[in-house]
C-alpha cells in the first residue's frame, strides 16, 4: 500500500468517525429535548422512576392551585418522555372501565412530556377521589390539576 492509499484510508476513517458522532449528539439532542435521556425512550419508563426524571412536584395536598376558568378538573396519571410509551399505558390503563375517560396530552410550554390523564371532572373533590383510588392501587405520582381546554 502506497502512502496516498494509507492518507486516503486515514482521512475517509475520519470522516465516518465524526459522522458517527455527529449522529449520535443529534439523537442525544432530540431525546433530551423531548424529554428524558435515552435509555427512558428505550425502555417506556415512566419518567416519574427515572433517575434522570425532573424534580417531583409537591404533592396535591399541599399544594394550593387555582381553579380552571370552569371548575373542572384533572387527575395526571402518568408522564412518559415518548408519545409511543405514553399510548401504550394508556391503552392498558382504559381497560379498566373506571378509566375509560383516560387520554394522552402531547408536550406544552409549561410541560415537556407527555401525559396520560383521566378527566375532566366537575369538581375538585371527585378528581382527588379519583387520585386517591389511584394511590390506593399503588400509582405513585398521581396529582391533581385545574382543566385547561386547548
Amino acid at each position: 500500500m502506497s502512502n496516498k492509499h494509507v492518507i486516503v484510508v486515514f482521512f475517509i476513517g475520519i470522516a465516518l468517525l465524526l459522522g458517527a458522532f455527529w449522529a449520535g449528539l443529534k439523537v442525544t439532542k432530540q431525546d433530551v429535548s423531548a424529554g428524558g435521556s435515552a435509555n427512558e425512550a428505550k425502555q417506556n419508563v415512566p419518567v416519574e422512576q427515572s433517575s434522570k426524571a425532573a424534580p417531583k412536584p409537591a404533592p396535591p395536598q399541599l399544594t394550593e392551585q387555582a381553579g380552571s376558568a370552569d371548575g373542572r378538573y384533572i387527575v395526571v396519571v402518568r408522564q412518559y418522555a415518548t408519545a409511543e410509551a405514553a399510548s401504550q399505558f394508556m391503552n392498558e390503563f382504559r381497560r379498566d372501565p373506571q378509566h375509560r375517560s383516560a387520554y394522552t396530552q402531547p408536550p406544552n410550554a409549561q410541560n415537556p412530556f407527555y401525559r396520560v390523564n383521566i378527566g375532566p371532572y366537575t369538581t375538585r373533590e371527585q378528581a382527588e377521589q379519583t387520585m386517591n383510588d389511584l394511590a390506593a392501587q399503588g400509582m405513585k405520582g398521581v396529582m391533581v390539576e385545574p382543566w385547561t381546554q386547548k
